[in-house]
């Protein structure tokens, strides 16, 4: 009983401090000028979101660059673990890559024999198709909004000619391209054969060139109109599209450890998570990634993928058997722009001018 009174005494100390601070408080208020609103006391500055009305303007327009460049390296790479990107995905489709990891819908796709309702496929499709959308916008905005930025209205439409390139290569015909406006009103585009979106490729490369004001954006639409002319059967136009870039030339995605979705994912996917393995003859028609001693495909055995099971042969050519989390990764670069030469000079019936290109 005692103990519980002292308790009691105690609590009733504090009730009462706290109700004179809260007192006090109150009468501190109630003297505040008449022309001062308490209501701003509950106002929350939120600096890290974008409210439509701020996007209005050069520096907002910039915003929008910057995350759709950002949304289009994550849907390209994947993220740290999370979600796969068009690389790896394709990859593993082609036979390039073969899953070490367990999950079933990545099975799906080692296997061929994907279902309508694969979850990881649907992911991996939005990923890019927000991509799209984003650059888009982006463009749009810069455009109205600040008409000093030319090179980056360029690279965001040769990022969106690379998108529509992904969905011609990578998926069945029928993909839409849908937009959204500030208010968040989704347009919802029709579904585009194969041709249509190479056409659509096409012209925004054109735009980008047209705005482009550095070599190195003139390059990345040249080697991305090469890229889908070539798919569109173009050969003698993909060859002359990319006739003047330089060998030395390299478009990237950069990366970072600064958040997951900024990471390299082919690098996590393959060296850390273990769930992508480097193929050799996979299924008896793939290449021979590994036993070739291809130059291009540095690999080495590390072991066992995620699953225990799997021998985990890793590419190494992110970050060299360091930490590659952080490494670029190449979106368009001379070496594709000499092989797709390579390709238009075979096609005109010049097989030692094929073979030359690749021997350089």
């Amino acid at each position: 009983m005692t103990t519980y009174t002292k308790g009691l005494r105690a609590m009733t100390r504090t009730i009462h401090r706290r109700g004179a601070l809260a007192g006090a408080a109150f009468t501190a208020l109630a003297l505040l000028p008449a022309g001062c609103s308490t209501s701003s006391l509950l106002d929350v500055n939120e600096p890290d979101i974008i409210q439509p009305s701020n996007a209005n303007s050069a520096a907002g327009a910039d915003a929008l660059y910057n995350g759709a460049i950002g949304q289009f390296a994550y849907a390209n790479a994947g993220n740290a673990g999370g979600n796969e990107g068009q690389i790896l995905m394709s990859g593993l489709l082609s036979d390039e890559w073969f899953l070490s990891g367990t999950f079933p819908t990545r099975l799906e796709v080692d296997e061929c024999a994907i279902n309508d309702k694969n979850g990881t496929v649907e992911t991996v499709f939005f990923l890019l198709a927000q991509a799209h959308s984003f650059l888009n916008h982006a463009a749009v905005a810069l455009e109205q909004y600040d008409t000093t930025a030319q090179n980056k209205i360029g690279e965001s439409f040769a990022l969106s000619g690379f998108a529509d390139v992904y969905f011609a290569e990578n998926y069945c015909e029928g993909v839409p391209l849908s937009s959204y406006t500030d208010s968040g009103t989704v347009t919802y585009g029709d579904p585009l054969t194969r041709a249509a979106l190479l056409d659509t490729a096409t012209a925004y490369f054109d735009s980008a060139s047209a705005h482009a004001t550095s070599s190195d954006i003139h390059n990345l639409a040249a080697v991305g109109l090469g890229r889908a002319l070539l798919d569109a059967g173009d050969f003698s136009g993909a060859g002359a599209a990319v006739a003047s870039v330089p060998t030395n030339f390299a478009y990237v995605n950069t990366h970072s450890v600064t958040t997951s979705n900024e990471t390299n994912g082919v690098y996590y996917f393959n060296w850390l998570s273990k769930r992508w393995s480097v193929s050799d003859n996979e299924g008896g028609v793939g290449l021979n990634y590994r036993s070739a001693n291809d130059p291009r495909v540095e690999w080495k055995a590390n072991g066992n993928g995620f699953d225990g099971n799997s021998p985990l042969f890793v590419l190494d050519k992110y970050g060299n058997g360091g930490d590659g989390r952080a490494a670029p990764v190449p979106v368009a670069n001379g070496v594709e722009a000499r092989l797709i030469a390579a390709e238009a000079v075979l096609n005109a019936g010049n097989g030692a001018a094929m073979v030359d290109t690749l021997n350089a």
